[in-house]
Order: structure tokens, then C-alpha cells, then sequence
């Protein structure tokens, strides 16, 4: 087992140091209250720490965002895209039917009940056109082959089953 050297080390987040206790945050500027002086003063304060310690150059911006990792890093990326406006606000993406729809069918072809072949149809092929091409395929063919057909069931947009005898 490897144990790190630093005693302050967490297991998680809710982990804290030896003899840690609610005290400390007597002074401290939590909640809400990222709006008020104090804690826009300790945002700064952070801030010019942060860039004195990566000794980033001014003319880059330091962004402080309060929340999980995964948060942050969403953010970043976003505003690296080019996007100006937060993720956060982004309206969700409305489903849109019609980005589902193919121009192609895949139509299962059976005969006497077992699956023989599959044919791609176009979407807007009439039942009869789908009746014609699944009759008319090389593998169909070699199955009804000196056979009679009693009659094709069709289920639209989804099967054709062949029934011979």
C-alpha cells in the first residue's frame, strides 16, 4: 500500500485535515455571498496569487469557478470552442424528428416464417415496389424456387414474409 507523505491527504472530498473543524470557517465568505466586497476581494486575492504562482503573463484571463472539477472543466473547454456565453446557460438541444429519419429501409425478407434475406428499400417505395424487389431477389428466388407462393404478408416499413407450398 503506498501512503502519501502529506498527512492533509484526501481520500475524497468530504476527507479533512487532522483536527479540522467547523471554526474555521467563522470568517470565511460562503454561501451566496460571491457578490458581496469581502468575497470579491478574496476572488482577486486568489486570482493575482494564482498568477503570480503559474506566473501567467497579464494579458491572459484567469476564470475561478465555483463547483465540482467536472464543472470546470466543462466550462474551460467551452470557452476554449470560442463560445462567449457560460455553458451553464445554454438552452439543452430540443429533440428534432426529423434528424432520426433515413431515406433507406432495411425490410427483413421470410419465407414460410425464417429470415432469408434483408433488402434495403427507399423510404418512400410503395408496398408494391417492396414486394416486387424482395420477390426478385437472387436468395428469395432460389428459396421459392419450384414452389408456389400462397401469399405475401407484409408488416409496412419493417418485414415481408413469403408463404409458399
Amino acid at each position: 500500500m503506498i501512503v502519501p507523505d502529506n498527512p492533509r491527504f484526501s481520500s475524497g472530498p468530504c476527507a479533512k485535515r487532522p483536527g479540522w473543524s467547523l471554526d474555521v470557517l467563522a470568517d470565511a465568505t460562503v454561501g451566496r455571498l460571491h457578490r458581496s466586497q469581502a468575497a470579491s476581494t478574496k476572488v482577486a486575492a486568489v486570482i493575482d496569487e494564482t498568477r503570480a504562482l503559474l506566473k501567467i503573463p497579464d494579458d491572459y484571463r484567469i476564470g475561478v469557478v465555483a463547483g465540482s472539477d467536472t464543472g470546470a472543466f466543462e466550462i474551460s473547454m467551452w470557452s476554449l470552442l470560442g463560445h462567449e456565453s457560460s455553458v451553464a446557460q445554454v438552452e439543452w438541444p430540443v429533440f428534432n424528428q426529423i434528424l432520426t429519419q433515413t431515406e433507406e429501409l432495411l425490410i427483413v425478407v421470410q419465407v414460410n416464417g425464417k429470415v432469408r434475406q434483408r433488402i434495403v428499400v427507399p423510404t418512400n417505395a410503395s408496398q408494391e415496389d417492396i414486394k416486387n424487389q424482395a420477390l426478385n431477389d437472387a436468395k428469395v428466388e432460389r428459396q421459392t424456387k419450384g414452389k408456389e407462393i400462397q401469399k405475401v404478408i407484409m408488416v409496412p416499413g419493417k418485414l415481408v414474409n413469403i408463404v409458399v407450398k
